[in-house]
């Protein structure tokens, strides 16, 4: 198969990491793939050219930026796409358009989460871009009964596969990382990963770590970048965190740093399943997560993991502290996230889930074209 995949920009966040993972995935097993960006190709372009994956990046300069349409159109149909995959909002809806003006076999939109700007307008948009589109991939039931409940669309448009990580543990010496990354070797590593954006909770996150810093020893390593930096490092100060709160900005290879870690917290008001959660499940961390979106069905409070409700910082910082102070006695938990994570959110089950939705429309597409348009029989 020919298959591009659409989204805004490569940079940091999950859906972005999905994108790559998909586009890896697909290209290994021998299809065709290209990744084109309404914006710039972002931070991580050259991760997916040096495994010979094209990014296009088509330089979106307006917010109505009609041309777009039709650029995005003539890069789908020089390359005879037989799948476009959209990811996000905006290429959701810029992509679904210029793919159905390409009259491209088979047209995919994702969802990843629902963002709190959304409104009746942008529901009633989706709701229209439905008809241009075979399946829209949700990778949490949570945001695709959500999405359902606002949009109208119907289920049999709708298809759950939840987003997956590699399983194999590997991403580097612990000891070699600590000592990399400044960290002391008694020195307890608390780690946060996500957008810095309101609803991804980090201010209750920084008013429960002044709490849990208090013991010493103790630090917060917070990986992403986003519009509420510049409060969060005024909010670090005025907490009196300079030494124990470090604002490590883009990472490109995350696992990294996950893997020297001694835990990993998810403040988040809102998500859909969190791909840094399943990340810092597999490589052997223990978890403490706000019970949002699918978090709850990932992880039994306890059992692989630790949950707090949303936006309670004091609660936060009393798990924080018992897990802290219990690190030695997390490897029930750890060994149980992570038969969770090769069970149900191994990378593989994704490529393979998604590969099979992209084969199942695009062999009726035929099936149908066929049964319109006999192939007439020659005779000799």
């Amino acid at each position: 198969m020919r298959i591009g995949y659409v989204i805004w920009s490569l940079g940091l966040g999950g859906a972005e990491q999905v994108v790559m993972q998909l586009a890896s995935g697909m290209a290994r097993r021998g299809h065709a793939v290209m990744i084109v960006t309404l914006n710039d190709a972002g931070v991580f372009a050259r991760r997916m050219t040096a495994q010979g994956i094209d990014v296009v990046a088509m330089g979106k300069q307006r917010r109505y930026d009609w041309s777009l349409l039709w650029r995005l159109r003539a890069v789908f149909r020089r390359h005879r796409l037989d799948v476009v995959h959209t990811h996000l909002w905006g290429a959701n809806c810029w992509g679904r358009v210029a793919a159905w003006l390409a009259g491209v076999p088979l047209v995919v939109a994702h969802e990843h989460g629902m963002q709190p700007w959304r409104r009746r307008a942008h529901f009633l948009c989706d709701w229209g871009l439905a008809h241009l589109t075979h399946r829209i991939v949700f990778a949490s039931r949570r945001v695709m009964e959500e999405y359902r409940a606002n949009s109208g669309v119907p289920s049999t448009k709708c298809a759950l596969i939840p987003n997956g990580v590699a399983c194999d543990g590997a991403a580097g010496d612990r000891a070699a990382l600590r000592r990399a990354f400044g960290w002391g070797a008694d020195e307890r590593v608390v780690v946060s990963v996500g957008r810095l954006a309101p609803e991804k909770g980090f201010g209750d996150l920084l008013r429960a770590f002044q709490q849990v810093a208090a013991a010493g020893a103790v630090r917060l390593v917070i990986i992403g970048d986003g519009p509420e930096r510049e409060a969060l490092v005024r909010l670090k100060r005025e907490c009196r965190l300079d030494g124990a709160v470090q604002f490590a900005g883009m990472q490109e290879d995350v696992r990294r740093w996950l893997a020297a870690a001694d835990l990993y917290v998810q403040p988040s008001h809102r998500e859909g399943l969190p791909l840094a959660i399943l990340e810092a499940m597999a490589l052997g961390l223990p978890v403490v997560a706000t019970r949002v979106g699918d978090v709850g069905a990932l992880i039994r409070d306890g059992q692989e993991g630790y949950l707090v409700e949303p936006q309670r910082p004091e609660a936060l910082a009393g798990v924080l502290r018992l897990v802290l102070q219990r690190l030695d006695r997390q490897r029930p938990v750890i060994e149980a996230a992570r038969r969770v994570v090769a069970e149900r959110y191994a990378l593989d089950h994704m490529v393979t889930s998604v590969e099979s939705l992209y084969e199942k429309h695009l062999n009726v597409a035929a099936s149908r074209r066929s049964w319109l348009r006999p192939t007439p029989h020659v005779y000799r």
